[in-house]
């Protein structure tokens, strides 16, 4: 109570001696309301301080959002590509291994089941992430094979990677089962000998290496890496959208040589940054 009495005698003391006394009604309501004046000045006083301030706001604001919005983009942009660089230079190092194998090693060496199995330990001794060797002749059937299946005398003739092998040289294929039924990656050699035959060099690749670089990236709690096909179908398992070989649970963006980043709502309707590199 004494502190209410407090602030009503602090509002007394404040208050315009006028506030109290009507309007001069003799000398005419308009010119001699005070109560009116005091209000238009305290408007106006409040808008002259006040306006610029709010539109100041605003526009810091608006200029703030960008910069972090901005900020955002670029971050993406530059995990996306650095992630897309150790990819590459993954796969490629252990496709310039097998090309370097095939190149360098004479076909009988090849053709060796001992020679085969100590090439095959050098690989994942020196780079890891292969699983197996196999040596297939052009008809398409693996004459020597170094690894954990019963895979010699398998024919792959029909096998998209062995087509694909065949006419570009050397392929690398996507994920799928095959006939061990496990998740894994092929590259592939061709190597053209002088009579116009060839045979190849296949190695296959483990996909929880993939998974391992993926994971060792430092991203926030709710962000993650992973990769999938043009099809959108997920090479690598997802936290949030779908697990391997299930079809990813987000738009699939168009093609675009360069790294890009694009704005999106999940399946539940939420904002989302998607940085995506072919």
């Amino acid at each position: 109570m004494n502190v209410l009495n407090r602030l009503l005698s602090i509002g007394a003391h404040y208050k315009p001696r006028f506030w109290d006394a009507g309007a001069d009604r003799r000398q005419g309501q308009t010119l001699f309301n005070y109560r009116k004046f005091w209000f238009a000045s305290i408007a106006l006083r409040s808008a002259v301080s006040l306006v610029p301030i709010a539109i100041l706001f605003m526009f810091t604001y608006v200029l703030e959002n960008k910069a972090i919005r901005n900020e955002n983009h670029l971050h993406t942009i530059r995990l996306t590509s650095n992630t897309r660089r150790a990819l590459t230079y993954f796969l490629e190092e252990r496709l310039d291994a097998l090309k370097f194998i095939a190149q360098e090693e004479k076909f009988d060496s090849l053709n060796s089941p001992e020679s085969l199995s100590n090439m095959l330990r050098h690989l994942q001794r020196g780079f890891g992430g292969v699983n197996d060797l196999g040596l297939i002749n052009a008809a398409g059937v693996q004459t020597n094979y170094a690894g954990p299946f019963n895979l010699k005398n398998r024919d792959y003739s029909s096998q998209k990677w062995f087509i694909g092998c065949v006419q570009n040289g050397s392929y690398l294929s996507e994920v799928f089962l095959g006939y061990r039924n496990v998740p894994h990656m092929i590259v592939a050699f061709k190597r053209v000998l002088a009579d116009g035959s060839f045979y190849m060099l296949r190695a296959t690749l483990d996909v929880s290496k993939i998974v391992q670089i993926l994971s060792s990236l430092e991203l926030s709690e709710k962000s993650e890496a992973f990769l999938c096909n043009r099809e959108g179908v997920l090479q690598t398992p997802s936290k949030y959208y779908g697990g391997l070989l299930e079809k990813v649970d987000l738009p699939i963006p168009e093609y675009s040589k360069h790294t890009q980043v694009l704005e999106a709502l999940d399946r539940s309707g939420n904002p989302i940054l998607i940085g995506y590199a072919y």
